[in-house]
């Protein structure tokens, strides 16, 4: 897939999903600026992947993995 069009494939998904991580984050943040980093992050962590999902199911699994708990998330 070329470059731009990775790079639209992975906004397509954050204009669709981004709602629905960041909502994911906040809850395990507590606070939402905290949410709103880890959303950026989460997606960021998780292009390498997405461009090589084969649905947009896989995609949504990925993004969600790349959310779970970690430091990156500061939590509490």
């Amino acid at each position: 897939m070329p470059e731009i069009a990775q790079t639209e494939h992975v906004s397509t998904l954050y204009r669709k999903y981004g709602a629905t991580i960041y909502a994911r984050c906040r809850r395990l943040t507590g606070d939402d600026q905290r949410a709103a980093e880890a959303t950026v992050e989460a997606f960021t962590r998780a292009f390498p992947e997405l461009i090589n999902a084969t649905s947009e199911a896989e995609a949504v699994q990925i993004i969600y993995r790349a959310c779970e708990p970690a430091p990156f998330l500061k939590c509490g």
